[in-house]
């Protein structure tokens, strides 16, 4: 694996859900990964290589 990945530390980000503000937001982005990946997806079947191709359309996107 990159040592530079081996040393680095991943905290996870979670929306504030009893705040109402952060719901929006939440709600969005699902349904933009939706577009992707439907609902009753199983995501043992996605690969990884997929999940980064949704990632990067996502990211880039104007």
């Amino acid at each position: 694996m990159n040592r530079l990945l081996e040393s680095q530390t991943l905290i996870p980000i979670l929306p504030d859900l009893n705040r109402s503000s952060s719901w929006g937001l939440n709600e969005h982005t699902n349904g933009l990964i939706r577009r992707f990946l439907p609902k009753g997806t199983d995501f043992n079947e996605v690969s990884n290589e997929g999940i980064a191709k949704i990632e990067y359309i996502l990211n880039t996107r104007e």
